[in-house]
């Protein structure tokens, strides 16, 4: 609600600075950074951090295809709950810098993310280590993301994990 006086692009302006950055977390290595990263983004808007993990099977099986093993929906929402409250902690131990609100959620990650994304500041998502290349690559999920995001989305370019081939220099 506006006061008398008061210009509307003040009032759009305010309500911007309260939107919540979301990131994806998924329990690998690259989440702790991507938390960071967005935390920082988060405290300079003033705003939320909304941890999303998304458990759901990223990939939907063929009919024909022989079923996989699956946990019951109790026991992949704790493992869920369990792997963000680890890289939480991970990424800033007892204290974060900003409120982070932790959300599983148990579709599919790309749903998920696009969900949590609507009305957010910003979606951060981190990169997938390329092994074979080096540096970074872009996943199907950041992908899909990234072409049907409600939001502005960050790509961190994060490289843990890519194993260092023997006899290579490591500036190669």
């Amino acid at each position: 609600m506006m006061t008398a006086g008061q210009h509307p692009s003040m009032v759009i302006e305010m309500s911007a600075a309260c939107r919540p950055v979301v990131v994806g977390v998924d329990g690998t290595e690259q989440s702790v950074p991507a938390l960071r990263w967005a935390a920082f983004e988060a405290l300079q808007r003033d705003a939320e951090l909304v941890a999303v993990h998304a458990f759901g099977s990223p990939w939907q099986s063929a009919p024909y295809a022989p079923a996989q093993v699956t946990l019951s929906p109790d026991s992949a929402a704790g493992h869920a709950v369990a792997s963000l409250d680890r890289c939480v902690r991970q990424a800033f131990g007892d204290r974060p810098p900003v409120p982070v609100r932790k959300v599983c959620d148990s579709r599919r990650p790309v749903p998920a993310l696009l969900d949590h994304g609507k009305g957010a500041a910003l979606l951060v998502l981190s990169a997938r280590p390329d092994p074979v290349r080096g540096g970074a690559t872009l996943g199907p999920i950041a992908r899909d993301c990234l072409r049907n995001a409600p939001c502005p989305v960050v790509l961190l370019p994060t490289t843990a994990d890519i194993p260092v081939a023997a006899g290579v220099p490591v500036d190669a």
